[in-house]
């Protein structure tokens, strides 16, 4: 709101939206290990393999899906939501372990038979399963150690980054945000986070004289880019909620679709 760059329609429609989600996050039981093995060998932590949602979980996010519909057909009164939302219960472990599998061919074809494109129906299982996911791991109380994991991929759920931070006051020191369960970790400031790729010569960053803390790292060998924040040395880290970052910074998006880059 400060620096206008939403909308007042766009930030109505993601107040609703993070309200929503807050609501499924306070509903959604406290104790989930049974339905959630952690690995404690082996990162990441979470099994996909061997999650199983139980009836509290499912009913949860069932009135959460609905929620997400109404907000969405509210601000775009075309779209019909009406299949994802009667059959959710029936697909909802299954839908949340293909997600983890980041196995998109299964939602391309869920998305043809609800008549959706896949962006759309991706979006409505994305949030869904988000408070799911950040309660998990919040209430796991595990946490991955430098040394131990400097991959792409989430050390908690697996899952992908959807934006990073540099942190002036710990020697520049690069994290990636996971968009699923929101965990965050140590990530090379010298290679993509999308194909690890480290061959200077193919990648490099844009940094926006009229947002100096802002910048977009790129890879010339995948063609992907992940946006980012730079946190100044007088400030705190806890002030910075990149999930929100990501939504406001939507012309460094613009920016970089131009250039023919996209986001993994």
């Amino acid at each position: 709101m400060k620096h206008k760059s939403l909308s007042e329609e766009m930030i109505n429609f993601y107040t609703k939206l993070y309200i929503a989600q807050e609501k499924a996050y306070d509903g959604l039981p406290e104790n989930m290990e049974d339905c959630f093995p952690l690995n404690s060998d082996n990162l990441p932590f979470l099994k996909t393999e061997s999650i199983r949602l139980n009836g509290e979980i499912i009913s949860t996010l069932s009135l959460l899906v609905n929620d997400i519909a109404e907000i969405v057909n509210s601000a775009n009164p075309g779209m019909n939501f009406k299949s994802i939302v009667e059959s959710f219960r029936e697909i909802a472990e299954e839908a949340l372990v293909k997600f983890l599998e980041h196995d998109f061919d299964y939602f391309d074809e869920k998305a043809s038979g609800y008549r959706l494109d896949i962006s759309e129906l991706i979006f409505i299982i994305h949030n869904t399963f988000k408070p799911l996911l950040i309660k998990v791991r919040i209430n796991s109380g595990v946490s991955v150690n430098k040394e131990d994991w400097l991959k792409k991929e989430c050390p908690f759920c697996g899952y992908m980054p959807d934006f990073s931070k540099i942190v002036e006051s710990k020697d520049n020191l690069r994290k990636l945000h996971c968009s699923l369960c929101e965990d965050e970790w140590e990530f090379p400031r010298l290679k993509c986070h999308a194909c690890e790729n480290s061959d200077q010569e193919t990648l490099g960053f844009y940094e926006f004289e009229d947002n100096p803390d802002y910048r977009v790292y790129y890879c010339d060998k995948c063609k992907n880019y992940i946006k980012s924040v730079r946190i100044p040395k007088l400030n705190e880290e806890s002030g910075y909620d990149l999930t929100v970052e990501d939504i406001a910074t939507g012309f460094l998006d613009s920016t970089m679709i131009s250039k023919n880059y996209n986001r993994s």
